[in-house]
């Protein structure tokens, strides 16, 4: 409340009820019900219309790209909302870490473009736990629900990255930004050779490295053009 009282103009006690209330599920139905819809928004549960359950993460593009603004190479990240019924994207962003922002801007995205999902879903990260995601699913009416660690919702996402790191990567990234999956990015991303070596400057020096804004223009239409087109199960 007061890191953003433009989204808490309630008072406390109003959104405590509201936050009971969506809990509980929606105003009107019985107990039972009620405890049904809670149960269909479990991790590994199948979501049975959209904008049901959203899930958010982050994953590790797995090659180089630098920031045109002032030349930095990095290992860029993508959050972003799935939708759990469609395996759709439903809203996405590109930063160099996980951040606040770069989560208000994936969900930002998403709900401008496919309205507010009943529940969202995500790990129990630092910026997952910041009072910004609590506030505004609380002013929305939206149920924020943790998952549990290798519990198959993060089988589902982890496949789902997976599928992103073997599709678009290998297509977007050339040979010599292409890195592949690693067990420990930010471990990598300290320690490169490459980057220690100044091989990636004088790549990017020749315009042989791609550029952020090109991931982010070519990742969109990657999901319209191939992604959103599949048959997602």
């Amino acid at each position: 409340r007061q890191s953003h009282p433009e989204w808490c103009h309630l008072s406390e006690s109003t959104i405590y009820d509201v936050h009971r209330e969506v809990i509980d599920g929606i105003s009107g139905k019985s107990t039972k019900q009620r405890r049904d819809m809670v149960r269909m928004a479990g991790p590994g549960a199948e979501a049975p219309f959209p904008n049901h359950t959203w899930c958010h993460d982050f994953m590790w593009h797995t090659g180089w790209v630098y920031d045109e603004n002032d030349g930095e190479i990095f290992l860029p990240k993508l959050g972003w909302f799935m939708d759990e019924h469609s395996r759709i994207d439903a809203g996405h962003s590109h930063y160099r870490s996980e951040t606040v922002e770069a989560m208000h801007s994936a969900l930002f995205h998403a709900m401008t473009t496919h309205g507010q999902p009943l529940f969202i879903y995500m790990d129990n990260g630092m910026v997952q736990r910041s009072q910004w995601i609590r506030a505004i699913c609380t002013r929305f009416g939206i149920t924020l629900r943790k998952a549990i660690p290798k519990s198959p919702w993060m089988k589902k996402v982890e496949s789902a990255h997976a599928g992103i790191q073997t599709r678009f990567d290998r297509l977007f990234f050339g040979a010599d930004s292409y890195i592949g999956p690693q067990r420990d990015y930010v471990k990598y991303e300290s320690e490169s050779e490459d980057l220690r070596s100044g091989k990636l400057e004088r790549l990017r020096d020749r315009g042989k490295l791609p550029t952020l804004r090109r991931l982010v223009d070519d990742y969109a239409n990657w999901l319209e053009g191939v992604r959103h087109q599949r048959m997602h199960r």
